[in-house]
């Protein structure tokens, strides 16, 4: 699947229960480049996560010229880095960047789906750009 329309949270609880799934098949988690269309001031750029680890996964919220990081306080540090698969290839994650459970990733993508905004739920590190 290289492009998915969401309207609404069902859509994209449907949408993460099928990215698990073909998770699952590869064997491999995916990075998903989320963003809002048309873009509005108070939305970041892009938001990307990594999901189908059964252990972590990573968010990534992109604005004009920073990078932060989802940590889940209470999650595990892992010294491996994350790997993925995407459209453009193959990367990993760096282990820092790889702080939360994969329940609360799904809760995450959902609640930034219906209200646009980042979740406080977590912490937010700033993050390297790439």
């Amino acid at each position: 699947m290289e492009h998915a329309t969401v309207h609404d949270p069902g859509g994209i609880e449907r949408l993460l229960v099928h990215l698990g799934l073909s998770s699952a098949v590869t064997g491999t988690p995916l990075q998903v480049d989320m963003m809002q269309v048309p873009l509005r001031s108070h939305e970041p750029l892009l938001v990307q996560f990594v999901i189908g680890d059964r252990a972590r996964g990573s968010m990534l919220w992109h604005t004009d010229g920073q990078a932060f990081s989802a940590v889940e306080v209470g999650c595990g540090f892992s010294a491996a880095f994350l790997g993925f698969f995407s459209l453009v290839g193959g990367d990993a994650v760096e282990p820092e960047q790889a702080r939360l459970r994969p329940e609360t990733l799904r809760r995450l993508v959902v609640e930034m789906v219906r209200t646009g905004v980042r979740p406080s739920c977590v912490e937010w590190h700033e993050a390297p750009m790439d």
